[in-house]
């Protein structure tokens, strides 16, 4: 087992990045509702920017 090391809070590595989280994420860019439906065009990083 590797020993542990003691570090100040809030100063340890983390895997987790800014980046990583936001990776691949759709987002919502137009919605329209009417009546009875709702319609919405949403950019798809991980299908090359596809709407």
């Amino acid at each position: 087992m590797k020993p542990s090391n003691n570090l100040p809070y809030g100063s340890w590595p983390s895997p987790i990045s800014a980046h990583s989280l936001v990776e691949g994420v759709s987002t919502i860019i137009d919605m329209f509702i009417d009546e009875q439906d709702v319609w919405w065009s949403e950019s798809r990083p991980d299908e090359g920017g596809r709407v």
